[in-house]
């Protein structure tokens, strides 16, 4: 089995990289598949080729520098390497890239796959959805995808995201609770909202609690001044290159995403996978994956008062809240691990090839 994945930018802070390096270092270890990734570059590309996988780098895949003449190019490098390698299978992650695969499958005969990362808002001269076969991470996903006809069962699988998760539950420190938010410092992730949460806890939980915001953006600079202006003392600590590490030392992680689009994000696995305490917004799809009181705990999204609430309860309650962050570290452990996320891809492609020819 011979597969080729294609997608942007390889890099630490984005949980599509994330999700292609479970897969790809599980692949790996199959003497039965042969994997190549194409990206357009990024900073987690030595990481890859670290871990022994081949990865490819075409700069005209990137998204953010798209256009007539770096599409026509892309076509090209990608028809060039299908035809040396004899792929079987283009596996795309997201929609620039399936476009790209999908026009160069009309002069080969390799069979086509998107994984729908999440639903991809309206624009754009491309088409959002361009493949003969669909992978989706939510069951959210899975029905916009059959109400609005984009694709049909027999050429779509839900298959949900994995880690690798250690074989103990990761025993916290006693003393002062830190709470985390990781995330793209951009409109859209609920920053403002967790910042002015932070605000309106009161003195006493305050003193009992460190807030961190890790990673970078566009917003930075205005989500500092908001820190400043609240005086939360929030403490920034900037791009992290292993937020598994970080996560051993935290015990709070904080999901308060404000967009529709969001699948399955890889940084609820990990947080879960390092015993974090999950307290997330309701946002579409999020009860696909997380139940309020059983997995974590579940904030109107947007809402600053009822996110200091959770927070609060989280504190003040550490019993509860380790029970239920335990009882989510084995479910998802389970549930969501890598192994399991990859031998579904495998019985998926063997579907593809074995029913409908290669």
């Amino acid at each position: 089995m011979n597969i080729l994945f294609l997608t942007n930018e390889l890099n630490y802070t984005d949980g599509v990289s994330t999700h292609l390096f479970y897969l790809s270092r599980y692949f790996k270890k199959n003497k039965n598949v042969e994997l190549s990734i194409m990206c357009s570059g990024g900073d987690a590309v030595s990481k890859f080729k670290q871990a022994g996988i081949n990865v490819h780098t075409e700069k005209a895949l990137n998204h953010k520098t798209r256009s007539i003449k770096n599409f026509m190019s892309a076509i090209l490098s990608v028809y060039k390497f299908v035809r040396s390698e004899d792929i079987q299978i283009v596996h795309s992650h997201n929609h620039y890239a399936a476009n790209i695969s999908y026009r160069v499958s009309k002069f080969i005969g390799f069979k086509t796959i998107q994984t729908n990362h999440g639903i991809i808002d309206d624009g754009g001269k491309l088409r959002h959805y361009s493949s003969g076969n669909y992978i989706v991470l939510n069951e959210t996903i899975l029905k916009y995808f059959l109400d609005n006809n984009i694709s049909v069962r027999n050429n779509t699988k839900l298959i949900s995201n994995g880690i690798d998760f250690p074989h103990d539950i990761v025993r916290k420190k006693s003393g002062i609770i830190r709470v985390i938010v990781a995330s793209r410092l951009t409109e859209g992730k609920g920053l403002t909202t967790f910042i002015d949460a932070v605000s309106i806890l009161g003195e006493e939980i305050r003193k009992k609690t460190e807030f961190i915001l890790a990673g970078e953006g566009d917003m930075e600079n205005k989500l500092r001044m908001l820190d400043r202006n609240l005086k939360t003392e929030i403490i920034f600590i900037g791009k992290q290159t292993n937020m598994n590490d970080i996560l051993k030392d935290t015990n709070i992680f904080v999901f308060p995403s404000e967009s529709d689009s969001e699948a399955f994000p890889m940084t609820l696995l990990e947080a879960a996978a390092a015993n974090n305490l999950i307290i997330f917004s309701d946002f579409k799809g999020s009860n696909d994956i997380l139940k309020d009181k059983v997995d974590g705990l579940m904030f109107r999204k947007g809402d600053a008062n009822d996110l200091a609430l959770k927070i609060k309860y989280a504190v003040e309650n550490p019993d509860i809240s380790n029970k239920i962050s335990e009882s989510f570290f084995v479910k998802a452990g389970k549930k969501y691990n890598s192994e399991l996320m990859a031998e579904k891809h495998l019985r998926f492609y063997r579907e593809i090839l074995s029913e409908r020819g290669k």
